[in-house]
């Protein structure tokens, strides 16, 4: 008995399933999603950019997307696995934030520095 193959299909009708029997949740997720990341952005453009109140604003958005990423990525893996999910998932993986930062860093780091050793051995820049 081997592994269960993976199939595209299965998986796109798997999420097309999983996503019509949670349009709202998933609709009312992307609505504050966008309401996070927009938001702020009229605001600096009001302020002008440049204002330090317009970068904190900016830097406090940002960190809150990655929140919201963190939230909405724990949701959809619970209607995944058939676990019952809720909004207030959005906002229950920001004790994550600093682990979730420092594997971007480091996984960054390694892509860079990979990028750099092939050049190196190979003497060009290949993608």
């Amino acid at each position: 008995m081997g592994t269960p193959r993976f199939e595209v299909g299965a998986a796109i009708e798997n999420g097309w399933r999983l996503t019509r029997a949670n349009f709202w949740l998933m609709a009312q997720a992307a609505i504050i999603f966008l309401a996070v990341a927009r938001v702020p952005q009229y605001v600096v453009r009001q302020l002008g950019g440049a204002s330090g109140i317009g970068f904190s604003v900016w830097i406090a958005s940002l960190v809150l997307q990655v929140g919201l990423v963190l939230g909405l990525t724990r949701l959809s893996l619970r209607l995944v696995d058939g676990q019952p999910a809720t909004l207030a998932l959005l906002l229950g993986e920001f004790s994550l934030f600093f682990r979730y930062l420092g594997a971007s860093l480091l996984f960054l780091d390694f892509i860079q520095n990979s990028v750099k050793f092939h050049i190196f051995i190979s003497g060009k820049f290949v993608i």
